[in-house]
């Protein structure tokens, strides 16, 4: 079936497959986060806190990873198993904004950046990345 997210959000930034049957994750442009169930009811929404670019879910969760669009800088935001929030910065890995990001089974991370995949586990904490690269602008999971 067709979905509309209007009403539900401002200008649509990004929009990436939520962690329920016919759900969304939506990106809008006044910085707020929303997942919509199949019924296109907000179930939970937040405040990113900076101009975002991207979204990268962390597979079957209630979480994903929000990259600035101006500064090296991701933000996980969403609910663990349905109940309390989560909310975890990383802002240490590079010198410039993240061209995209995939969110790893787990909750960690991988950031394409100009010139290397920066890999961040599910504590933000630094893992191993490749380095490398004239210029990464998509990474997806496989």
């Amino acid at each position: 079936s067709a979905r509309s997210c209007a009403g539900l959000a401002r200008s649509i930034v990004d929009l990436a497959t939520g962690p329920h049957a016919d759900s969304v994750w939506v990106l809008d442009s006044e910085r707020e986060l929303l997942l919509i169930d199949a019924l296109d009811r907000v179930v939970w929404r937040s405040a990113t806190g900076f101009d975002a670019r991207a979204l990268a879910p962390i597979p079957s969760a209630e979480l994903v990873w929000v990259t600035d669009s101006h500064a090296p800088r991701a933000r996980r935001l969403g609910r663990i198993d349905g109940g309390h929030t989560d909310s975890l910065e990383c802002s240490d890995f590079g010198t410039t904004a993240a061209e995209c990001a995939v969110g790893l089974p787990g909750g960690g991370v991988l950031f394409a950046l100009p010139g290397a995949l920066v890999h961040r586990d599910e504590r933000g904490r630094p893992s191993p990345g490749q380095g490398g690269f004239h210029t990464l602008v998509d990474v997806a999971p496989r």
